[in-house]
């Protein structure tokens, strides 16, 4: 296949935009040279298969059009006149040698079905390496701009898919189809760009975080210098005297990283039933790991608009008594934060460095952190901690629900109808399964680009309720 890309085309109608990607594949049906051997009466139907290809791609619009030297408005001289302004639109020094983002995959499977196809299963193994993909890197600011486009990078992906398909029941008035998929996919950055070891892929609460592209890790590490600082030898979090929380980035432990933005499987149940003239149709869709970043639960948290803000806010709700300077108590809210004070933290001028915040209650140096204020600084923007409201993003959704009915023959022969079918049907019923804390919405990610990774006030569950009469002739 070849293709030609107006993505690809400068305005002057140079560039790289052809380009050619062929592909390969053999596949070998073994079951029909068993299909009179008795031993394999069980198998139905048996096929390998292995291909291999290139996949061409070009760039988004108007991506060619940022990199030459052109117009770009006007402005007044000190006589009044009205002067040209040239210049590289949007910063960025454009490149005449852009070529197309190019894959390589090798894919090897297998398709086998058992006992007249009332088992299947489908394998595939995958590898696949993407080149030349075309990044925006940053140049030197005395240079006039801030980047460059280039071809670079290599991201390798791999991974298996299982597809499992069966009819467990199957009689004139009863009739039960299910189908389980299952993938992995694992990813690394083998490279980037000569001399360039990171790549920004996205920010989160300002650019107190960012989804990162580092070569030798997966894609979309998660960085942020506001994690938690936490000891060298036993790795609990460091305190302040005062029990807040010490930022990784403001203790010389620089930027953290919590891990990655990807998931590490993913699977759907389908399940369709079917009684006499009745159906019952779900599917149930499953994704297992991957981090989120949440401004829902920054905000919540800080205001205390979370179930799980209310501990320790009064005496029932585990608060602790805090005590004004004649022993008197004046408020049950008390916490105790987790972790150590840091080296060199005094209290009352008693070095507590090492010690734990329970330690130092129980030696008569502070008191309990009322709730209010420790919930505020967890998540207020001078002291607040992102990684506090990171998260494993992992759930299990039941995605559709539908219930059917089919008419009987005598009554749709009467409309000249062949079959008519009535269904009620729901869609993103509930999440059976949601690591996330305080029912935030697992799939309520701020946009779609490819470095995003956290979810800001963002839609709320959506239900979606539909009636469907369908009918064929």
């Amino acid at each position: 296949r070849n293709d030609w890309s107006s993505t690809l085309t400068y305005p002057d109608g140079s560039g790289d935009y052809s380009y050619l990607y062929p592909s390969v594949g053999l596949s070998y049906v073994f079951s029909e040279s068993l299909k009179n051997n008795d031993a394999f009466a069980f198998l139905s139907y048996g096929k390998l298969r292995a291909n291999y290809g290139h996949t061409g791609l070009g760039t988004a619009p108007y991506t060619t059009s940022k990199g030459k030297y052109s117009f770009l408005s006007t402005y007044i001289d000190e006589n009044g006149n009205q002067m040209p302004r040239y210049g590289y639109p949007e910063y960025t020094l454009g490149n005449s040698q852009l070529k197309n983002e190019l894959t390589k995959e090798i894919e090897l499977g297998a398709e086998l079905r058992f006992f007249n196809d009332r088992f299947g299963i489908d394998f595939s193994f995958y590898k696949k390496n993407t080149t030349n993909q075309i990044l925006s890197l940053a140049l030197p600011s005395e240079s006039g701009v801030r980047q460059k486009l280039f071809n670079a990078g290599n991201i390798q992906n791999k991974g298996i898919e299982i597809l499992l398909t069966g009819t467990p029941i199957k009689s004139n008035n009863l009739e039960w189809n299910t189908t389980l998929n299952f993938a992995r996919n694992r990813n690394k950055i083998i490279e980037l760009a000569p001399g360039v070891d990171t790549y920004t892929l996205g920010y989160a609460f300002g650019a107190d975080m960012s989804s990162v592209a580092v070569a030798g890790q997966e894609y979309g590490s998660i960085y942020t210098g506001y994690g938690y600082a936490t000891d060298p030898n036993s790795g609990q979090k460091l305190l302040k005297a005062n029990g807040s929380y010490w930022r990784s980035g403001d203790l010389g432990q620089g930027n953290k990283n919590l891990g990655s933005m990807m998931e590490k499987y993913n699977g759907s149940l389908i399940n369709n039933i079917r009684y006499k003239n009745f159906n019952v149709n779900f599917q149930i869709d499953a994704k297992v790991g991957g981090l989120i970043a949440s401004g829902t639960h920054q905000y919540g948290t800080n205001f205390g608009a979370f179930e799980s803000t209310l501990f320790g806010r009064s005496a029932d709700l585990g608060g602790l008594p805090r005590k004004d300077a004649q022993g008197n108590i004046i408020a049950n809210d008390g916490i105790i934060p987790e972790g150590v004070f840091a080296a060199g933290t005094t209290i009352s001028n008693v070095n507590v460095s090492g010690l734990t915040f329970q330690e130092a209650v129980n030696r008569g140096l502070i008191q309990p952190v009322s709730a209010r204020v420790h919930y505020a600084r967890l998540t207020q923007w001078s002291t607040g901690i992102r990684e506090y409201s990171t998260f494993e993003n992992s759930w299990v959704a039941l995605r559709e629900v539908s219930v059917g009915y089919t008419l009987p023959k005598k009554f749709t022969e009467k409309l000249s109808f062949n079959r008519i079918n009535v269904s009620v049907i729901a869609r993103n019923l509930t999440y059976i399964y949601n690591s996330l804390p305080d029912h935030l919405n697992p799939e309520g990610l701020f946009n779609n680009t490819a470095g995003a990774f956290a979810e800001y006030g963002g839609m709320p569950y959506v239900r979606t309720f539909a009636f469907s009469l369908k009918g064929s002739l």
